[in-house]
């Protein structure tokens, strides 16, 4: 039986949106979800183009969710990025060192830190997370911030880097996201907000192998994963597929290697 592994969840409140550890853990255990990877929805400095946060840098907000996530095994964490405000120097380097065991990856929402996708000040971001072997997940939608086909020349720039395109670009039909994906051995698809029917196709235009079962959980409380039920029951895939879709990918992409 295939333990499910969400490959894109948060914890914490920004806006109109919250998530809490406590009603994150309701709703998987509700739809039979094993683990889950997080990151802080707090890491967004923009919302609707409006500035939002207190203040906190980027680093106490990852500091604070790599603490949640030691505590509760069920979580693993994304680095949410901030590359505008704060460049990756020694604090940062020295987080992901103590929490190795919990951070899994880097966390890139264009739109939410004000800087589209090939902006110079990721640059630092993408050679550590080269030198660390370490994923970089990337939301993406075609609004000029975070279009799949600007993640994919980053893909190609940086070969040694993998990178999951988060949503496919949201709220598209998908399709120029899958080109992409299936063309690039280092650009992954994480299904987030999207049919069960276009996971379906993704897999079989990009291969089950370059596909992450995500959620956005629990950002629409204990009910968030009722829309992915179709996903996680589905007799369309085989039982191969459905094992590296809705887990294995993620546990061989969302490791910790270095």
């Amino acid at each position: 039986m295939t333990q499910v592994l969400d490959s894109h969840a948060h914890i914490g409140r920004i806006g109109q949106y919250e998530s809490t550890a406590q009603a994150l853990l309701t709703a998987m255990d509700a739809a039979g979800i094993g683990e889950a990877v997080v990151s802080s929805l707090e890491g967004n400095e923009y919302v609707d183009d409006v500035r939002v946060g207190d203040g906190t840098s980027a680093l106490t907000i990852n500091r604070e969710l790599a603490q949640l996530c030691r505590a509760q095994p069920r979580f693993r964490a994304l680095y949410w990025v901030r590359p505008c405000s704060e460049a990756p120097g020694a604090a940062m380097r020295q987080l992901l060192a103590e929490y190795r065991d919990v951070f899994v990856g880097l966390k890139l929402h264009p739109r939410g830190v004000g800087a589209a996708i090939g902006h110079p000040a990721y640059e630092p971001y993408l050679a550590l997370a080269a030198s660390l072997c370490l994923p970089v997940c990337v939301h993406t939608q075609q609004d000029g911030w975070a279009d799949t086909a600007l993640l994919a020349k980053w893909a190609r720039a940086w070969p040694q880097v993998n990178f999951i395109a988060v949503h496919m670009d949201l709220g598209s039909d998908h399709a120029q996201a899958m080109e992409h994906c299936a063309r690039l051995p280092n650009l992954f698809g994480d299904t987030t907000l999207m049919s069960c029917a276009d996971m379906e196709k993704a897999v079989g235009v990009c291969g089950a192998e370059k596909i992450l079962f995500g959620s956005d959980a629990a950002i629409f409380g204990a009910s968030s994963y009722e829309r992915y039920l179709p996903h996680l029951q589905t007799k369309n895939l085989t039982d191969g597929q459905r094992e590296l879709v809705l887990g294995g990918n993620a546990r061989r992409l969302l490791r910790r290697k270095v």
